[in-house]
């Protein structure tokens, strides 16, 4: 029997079939027959050395599996207007003006959102005031924080659209456009020589010199003193644009200074100044960013 297992195949079974002889003292027992068995499962070896790589080969699948179902959301959020600060009823026409509290709904759901991947801030014509630039500014920073990526497209860009815009990674306006950074301005309408055509005289005190608010109904032009708040003014509001372009665009208040002078400015100065970083338009931009995750797929929410 010793013999026999030493010598028998590895892909054959023994089995070995006895009975008692008529001489059960002798202490011996004889083999009457033997049977040979090909063995139907595996060499224990070979499983030990195939189950790796089958599971390996399982890996790499739902790897790739895994990989393939990968989907970069992207959301695109328009801000237009003047942004009131409530809801409007809508237009002639049933349109509807998104007021500044659902712009600012909307860019903290961004900011939440875990599966939104960034952000497009489509901004034209906005006219709102100081005020208003920093609330929606701050939406816009809450969302970097989140570690969204934000990317401002400007069709035309205005000194509100640019200054929002930089809130934003990345700032890009087509090539036909102009960045209409042109410094700030005042205008005050008087009409004292309105009413003296029509026969009619206010009747305002003023008490102190830079006590100008009746000063356009009771003079043609303004007064040394109310020129004088008035260019504070735009001098207070011209340094926060300044410091505002500086800090977001990294150039110098210098820089700056000196690209306001030379506006308006076609998109390629405005690009050389550091004031944009791409020049394209809204299809490209979206064709920029499926080209960025060619593994990934990626989904558009408007």
């Amino acid at each position: 029997m010793s013999q026999a297992s030493r010598i028998r195949p590895s892909s054959t079974r023994i089995l070995c079939f006895a009975r008692p002889t008529m001489f059960p003292w002798l202490g011996v027992v004889f083999l009457s027959s033997v049977l040979s068995i090909p063995i139907l499962a595996a060499n224990p070896d070979t499983k030990s050395e195939a189950a790796p790589a089958k599971e390996s080969e399982k890996a790499k699948k739902t790897e790739s599996s895994k990989k393939e179902s990968v989907e970069l959301q992207w959301g695109e959020i328009e801000i237009t207007g003047v942004l009131p600060e409530a809801p409007t009823v809508p237009g002639l026409f049933g349109e509807m003006q998104e007021s500044l509290l659902d712009v600012i709904k909307r860019l903290d759901h961004a900011a939440g959102d875990k599966k939104l991947h960034g952000i497009v801030l489509k901004i034209k014509s906005v006219q709102i005031g100081w005020g208003k630039l920093h609330e929606v500014r701050s939406a816009i920073a809450r969302v970097r924080a989140a570690g969204k990526k934000t990317i401002a497209w400007l069709e035309e860009g205005g000194s509100m659209d640019y200054l929002l815009a930089t809130a934003c990674d990345e700032v890009v306006i087509p090539e036909p456009a102009a960045l209409m950074l042109v410094g700030l301005r005042a205008e005050v309408s008087f009409y004292k020589n309105l009413f003296e055509k029509l026969d009619l005289k206010p009747d305002m005190l003023r008490v102190g010199e830079y006590k100008s608010a009746a000063e356009p109904y009771t003079r043609s032009e303004m007064s040394p003193q109310f020129r004088e708040e008035m260019e504070a003014i735009l001098d207070d509001y011209y340094g926060q644009m300044v410091e505002v372009i500086s800090s977001s665009r990294k150039i110098t208040p210098d820089e700056v200074r000196s690209a306001i002078d030379s506006g308006p400015l076609t998109s390629k100065a405005a690009l050389n100044s550091k004031l944009v970083d791409r020049l394209e338009y809204i299809d490209q931009v979206e064709s920029r960013l499926k080209g960025e995750s060619p593994d990934e797929k990626v989904k558009w929410l408007r």
